[in-house]
C-alpha cells in the first residue's frame, strides 16, 4: 500500500511560495469506497486508526475520487483462514451497488 500511495506523487505539485502542495486534479468526478481492516474490533479502528483513513481519502482525492462510503472491518484476522462476517459482506455488497449505481 505504501508503494501505491508513493506512486500518486505525480498527481500533486508544490507551487512557488505556496505553504502546502496542491492537487493537479481539481474536480472529483469519480466515487470511491474506503475499506480498512484490522484484528482489533472495528470501533477501536475508528478511534485509533484515523490516520489510515486520512491517507486513503487523500489517495482517492489525488485521482479525482470522492469518498462516498467508509467501511471498517474489525476482528479480520483473529484465526487462520477466518471467513468474513456476514455483516461485512452485506456492507461491502451495498457499497459496490452504490458505486455501480
Amino acid at each position: 500500500m505504501k508503494k501505491f500511495i508513493e506512486r500518486l506523487l505525480p498527481y500533486g505539485y508544490w507551487p512557488w511560495a505556496a505553504p502546502i502542495p496542491k492537487n493537479r486534479v481539481k474536480k472529483l468526478t469519480k466515487k470511491a469506497v474506503v475499506i480498512t481492516s484490522s484484528a482489533a474490533p472495528a470501533w477501536i479502528g475508528r478511534i485509533f486508526f484515523r490516520g489510515s483513513l486520512f491517507v486513503l481519502r487523500t489517495a482517492a482525492r489525488c485521482v479525482g475520487a470522492m469518498v462516498i462510503k467508509k467501511i471498517y472491518i474489525g476482528k479480520a484476522a483473529i484465526t487462520k483462514d477466518q471467513p468474513l462476517l456476514e455483516k461485512y459482506k452485506k456492507q461491502l455488497h451495498n457499497a459496490g451497488q452504490f458505486l455501480a449505481g
